[in-house]
């Protein structure tokens, strides 16, 4: 990995850890990476062209976490349940794209309507991704529904809401695993 990748990367663990923007300094970066300060500015002029770099190269690694496997390999029970989970180990729940900008306004003054489409897009990926399990759940005849997009989207405010749990009871140390709850929900819901 080259020096300006291991920058990067620094970056994008910090960002992970939900280190806000302006809590970020060229020197802690220089000193996580073991390089001189002076050495960042060889590659970024300024921390704002750093962190764009780094948060663009952030939301392509988590879309490619949140749906880097075939639902097609799996039966309806599994692949809602390991969607879920990837989720849940990229920290993405409803409120994530607000909560993102709103830490870091400063960075995306300039970058708001770039970093705006990224995330409705985004939020159409997931919507896409859970109607696919949902039809998966319907061939499997586990669950039943008449052609109501209306019902899909209840479906993905449930399973939000029970991510946005999920993360809220992580956080606080309290171990509930309830994706299991969700899918015999949403199966005695739809049937």
């Amino acid at each position: 990995m080259s020096t300006k990748e291991k920058i990067v990367q620094t970056v994008i663990e910090m960002l992970r850890q939900n280190v806000k923007y302006e809590e970020i300094s060229m020197t802690m970066v220089a000193e996580k990476v073991g390089i001189g300060k002076s050495t960042i500015y060889d590659y970024f002029k300024t921390k704002s062209e750093l962190l764009i770099v780094a948060v663009y190269q952030y939301m392509n690694l988590i879309s490619h976490e949140l749906f880097d496997f075939d639902i097609n390999n799996y039966n309806f029970h599994d692949a809602l349940i390991k969607q879920l989970q990837c989720f849940l180990n990229n920290n993405i729940t409803p409120d994530f794209a607000l909560a993102f900008i709103t830490d870091n306004k400063t960075l995306f003054t300039n970058e708001i309507n770039k970093v705006e489409h990224y995330l409705l897009n985004l939020q159409n990926k997931i919507t896409k991704r859970f109607e696919d399990i949902i039809k998966k759940g319907i061939e499997e005849q586990i669950i039943y529904i008449n052609n109501n997009q209306n019902i899909v989207y209840v479906l993905n405010s449930i399973i939000f809401g029970a991510i946005a749990v999920q993360c809220r009871l992580n956080k606080s140390d309290k171990k509930v695993d309830i994706f299991e709850s969700i899918y015999e929900a949403i199966v005695k819901l739809l049937n």
